[in-house]
């Protein structure tokens, strides 16, 4: 029985929907792999994260690189300091062995290390 109700036949897809569809997915599935692939380098969580969370995560993260690599910039060692053809890098090294240095690290979350003879 019927009751009022029309049934119709499923329709077709034409190529051009199919095509369309199939392009659409590929876009959504290239979009999660990489919403994925930023949630396991910003998130410090074992559960999963929604996209807006990795979006809001990321941003955050890339805001302290930013800071952290303007401030250091700031606080870079003058080239009067060091010979021309040595890199920043370099020089540190070297004058942490010459003077027989140590490196103390600190963690964002207050955890201290101390290496000697970097």
């Amino acid at each position: 029985m019927n009751f009022g109700r029309r049934y119709t036949l499923p329709m077709k897809m034409s190529h051009k929907e199919k095509s369309r569809n199939a392009s659409e997915k590929k876009r959504r599935d290239q979009f999660n792999i990489l919403i994925n692939e930023l949630c396991a380098m910003v998130s410090t969580k074992s559960r999963k994260m929604d996209k807006s969370s990795v979006l809001k995560a990321t941003i955050a993260f890339l805001r302290q690189h930013n800071e952290l690599t303007v401030r250091s910039s700031k606080s870079g060692i003058e080239e009067g300091w060091k010979p021309s053809f040595l890199s920043d890098d370099e020089f540190s090294t070297l004058m942490l062995e010459a003077l027989d240095g140590f490196m103390l690290v600190i963690s964002q979350i207050g955890r201290a290390s101390c290496r000697e003879r970097v």
